[in-house]
């Protein structure tokens, strides 16, 4: 693989197709950008976030923008482990799961664990 100088944009995301991608914080800002980013890269792309009815219209903003996209909705509040392990027991059924992190303009460290702001991929290589 080359590595082409200058800044990594949208451009360089390989195809990600086989792949499911779960974005939280994917109603908005960053999170959506990069939910659909990767649905229109082919990931069937799951929209994880508190507020289930922002989550369905960014879900639909994603579906326009890539047709033909997989992309579905998880209620998931990072700051609630009942609700982190029951968006798990729907979702996350792969043992093949590679973590990809967004920086959300350093909001990481406000939020629970860590979290910026996720991509959860699984399959693929």
């Amino acid at each position: 693989m080359s590595v082409r100088p200058g800044p990594w944009t949208v451009a360089d995301v390989p195809d990600q197709s086989g792949r499911t991608a779960l974005v939280t914080g994917a109603n908005s800002g960053i999170g959506f950008e990069a939910a659909a980013v990767l649905a229109r890269r082919g990931a069937d792309t799951v929209l994880a976030c508190r507020d289930a009815g922002k989550a369905k219209a960014a879900a639909a903003r994603v579906t326009a923008a890539a047709p033909g996209a997989t992309v579905s909705v998880v209620r998931l509040d990072l700051a609630s482990l009942d609700s982190v392990r029951a968006a798990a027991r729907r979702r996350v059924q792969s043992t093949a799961v590679e973590q990809v992190s967004f920086d959300r303009h350093g909001t990481g460290d406000d939020l629970p664990f860590g979290f910026g702001g996720q991509a959860i991929l699984s399959g693929g290589d």
